[in-house]
């Protein structure tokens, strides 16, 4: 047994104890729009990330931390629960979300605690506002409960995770690094290593025929679940397009008809369970040939590049035992300049050369008349899976949830590939069928619609933590 059954117990007490001050933390951080834009006149990233990461660290402060702001890149809230020692453990957080997107039922930015179902909704709750609060809760416990610990702690808010992780080189810059770090932003147990995350653009040539516009996604790493295109109005075009059944709307417009088509988003690290709208829409309009000019290959080569998760239409389907498939994912597509551009989102294996990527996307590109624009190569990491750290967190999960799960390698990208010495832990729990079917499919999840927010779990993962966060303290760093 490696929980402590006693400091579990008296987790629970506490966090039971301060779960509305809990949730009023996270709802102050969620109702607040903080999508993160470097190329916003408000730097780094947007007035929205400024004004999040100024309510954290206004909280962390009512809570009594000493708190640094470090020029809007990153700030922290510091525990300095041992001051022999200048060694600390950095919890990190980040507090940018995704775009909102549509379809939602409760509103995104309304951070709505549903009591009957024990939740909170709203963009943002579980990636990573949650989470972030969850780890300055866990100073707290330590600190009220006088529990001795050989390191100090810092909890560190970040405000560009989703687009791109700017943030964390310029605070590194600036500020210490941890002698050891846990990111609280992956699903349970142990993630020990992720795959490279790599975006680049398709430019098409300027394009002729019927079609006005064709548009789709909300950001790189999101599926899209929904996109649209207008076409020119031809003879008998809008009856065979009024066919089209579930799944697709067909709007008469005047002179134009729109075709927009849904999906089921979700997150591009982790696809599989999605359905992409930009490939529904491409697919059909090829299918039905309603397109001209030089549009209709266009169109065709979108269909066909994001037909797989895997990128088996451009051969680019590369998987290692180290850390499995590399995952392609379509995320958004946009009309500019009177040209189609296709962004994608890729994660590759830990051992695929991401060069020899880009010479396949180049050659690809070409044989279709189009361009291709790297726009960012995060590289994998890697934290020896043999490390005690990996094991004991492993070991105190599986313990407490009664689980039997094995330490992983992940698609999603954290800010432990860009911290030395650093692994993700929790705290995502797997999903159980039927689990919140008061939300449709397509809905609860992190980048999705009506992201959710367990109370239950997260309760539960207070008690692991604090058992993670006793054990670790027990290591050499």
């Amino acid at each position: 047994m490696v929980m402590d059954e006693k400091m579990s117990k008296l987790a629970e007490e506490y966090f039971l104890e301060h779960k509305q001050e809990y949730i009023a933390c996270v709802q102050r951080l969620a109702k607040i729009k903080s999508i993160s834009d470097r190329t916003s006149e408000t730097k780094p990233f947007g007035q929205g990330c400024r004004d999040a990461l100024d309510e954290a660290l206004k909280i962390s402060e009512e809570y009594g931390f000493e708190t640094d702001n470090c020029e809007y890149f990153a700030g922290s809230a510091y525990y300095p629960a041992n001051p022999d020692t200048e060694k600390f453990i950095g919890l990190w957080g980040h507090l940018d979300v995704v775009p909102e997107g549509d379809d939602w039922i409760y509103g995104p930015y309304g951070a709505i605690y549903d009591e009957e179902h024990d939740c909170l909704i709203g963009r943002g709750v579980s990636d990573n506002k949650g989470p972030a609060v969850m780890a300055l809760f866990l100073l707290r416990f330590f600190r009220d409960n006088q529990i001795p610990l050989r390191y100090n702690y810092k909890l560190i808010y970040g405000t560009s995770e989703e687009t791109g992780m700017w943030d964390i080189p310029e605070y590194l810059k600036r500020r210490k690094t941890p002698n050891f770090s846990i990111v609280p932003d992956t699903p349970y147990p142990v993630c020990y290593c992720e795959k490279g995350i790599y975006e680049a653009n398709m430019v098409f040539s300027k394009f002729d025929g019927n079609l006005v516009e064709m548009t789709g996604g909300i950001a790189s790493n999101v599926v899209p679940n929904k996109a649209y295109a207008v076409l020119k109005k031809s003879d008998g075009l809008l009856q065979t397009l009024s066919g089209l059944g579930d799944g697709f709307e067909v709007t008469d417009e005047g002179d134009t008809i729109k075709v927009l088509a849904h999906g089921i988003g979700g997150h591009a690290a982790r696809p599989y369970q999605s359905v992409s709208a930009i490939h529904k829409l491409a697919e059909t309009l090829t299918k039905l040939d309603v397109i001209t000019g030089s549009a209709k290959a266009d169109v065709a080569a979108i269909a066909r590049a994001s037909s797989d998760f895997n990128g088996i239409a451009m051969e680019m389907d590369y998987r290692d035992e180290k850390s499995g498939e590399t995952t392609c994912v379509m995320g958004m597509v946009r009309t500019q300049d009177g040209c189609l551009v296709a962004n994608y989102n890729i994660r590759y294996s830990v051992s695929y050369d991401s060069k020899e990527m880009t010479r396949k996307l180049a050659d690809w590109a070409k044989a279709h008349g189009a361009q291709l624009e790297v726009v960012m190569d995060s590289e994998p990491f890697y934290f020896p899976k043999e490390h005690p750290a990996v094991s004991t967190l492993t070991e105190i999960f599986n313990e407490e949830s009664g689980c039997n799960l094995a330490p992983y390698v992940n698609g999603g990208g954290t800010y432990a590939r860009k911290i030395p010495n650093a692994i993700s832990f929790g705290p995502g729990f797997p999903k159980k069928p039927g689990e919140y079917d008061f939300l449709p499919e397509g809905h609860g999840g992190a980048h999705g619609p009506d992201e959710l927010l367990d109370l239950k779990k997260m309760c539960q993962s207070f008690k692991i933590y604090v058992n993670a966060i006793l054990a670790v303290d027990k290591m050499e760093f």
